[in-house]
């Protein structure tokens, strides 16, 4: 499994050219949509999968270091924000950040009931909530019969029930809390 904002999402089927195998893949970084990343698979078996960067992508991640603390520190403001505004509703649950832990918030993620009506009735009021895109692998075909632990895969199941709030820190402070006004206003008139 692949987690990186870089170079994790999908953005096309894989593909064959000059003998090598390639996955191209969205990079969301430092917001999504920022470009496409063409990425060689070194390694594809049922176990195992490793695959490299090219060497252009690697430069400018390089070069993005630079800007990652100022990046992060606009996002956490953000995500404070979204926790002002969301985390006393009743029924939504906002991210907790264990004691000791720093959250940089590549997604703001929050559940709660009625999660697709909540979606579109945002984005109709012109704010672009996600349904966050997780497959529940033990109830896809590829891995019929398996085994999967633990048993039901509470987890998997709860993180396709969420909802990404954008906190991204290419928004400005009044984005940010225009985003808060309307994804509240949404969450309270639900009912939840």
């Amino acid at each position: 499994m692949k987690s990186d904002a870089r170079c994790a999402r999908p953005a096309g089927g894989l593909y064959w050219q000059h003998g090598m195998l390639h996955r191209p893949a969205q990079i969301c970084a430092p917001l999504y949509g920022s470009g496409l990343s063409i990425n060689r698979v070194m390694r594809l078996t049922p176990q195992e999968y490793s695959e490299r960067f090219p060497n252009v992508q690697a430069a400018l991640g390089l070069a993005a270091l630079d800007k990652l603390d100022e990046w992060t520190e606009r996002t956490r403001r953000h995500a404070r924000v979204m926790d002002q505004a969301l985390g006393a509703l009743p029924g939504i649950t906002v991210p907790q950040v264990p004691p000791e832990r720093t959250h940089v918030y590549y997604q703001y993620c929050v559940y709660g009931p009625q999660r697709d009506e909540l979606v579109v009735r945002c984005v109709r009021k012109g704010v672009d909530i996600e349904t966050l895109h997780v497959d529940v692998c033990s109830d896809l075909d590829l891995f019929a019969g398996e085994r999967a632990e633990p048993l039901g895969t509470p987890g998997a199941r709860r993180a396709a029930g969420a909802m990404q709030i954008p906190v991204y820190s290419t928004l400005t402070d009044q984005q940010a809390a225009r985003v808060a006004r309307v994804v509240r206003g949404v969450l309270a008139s639900s009912g939840t």
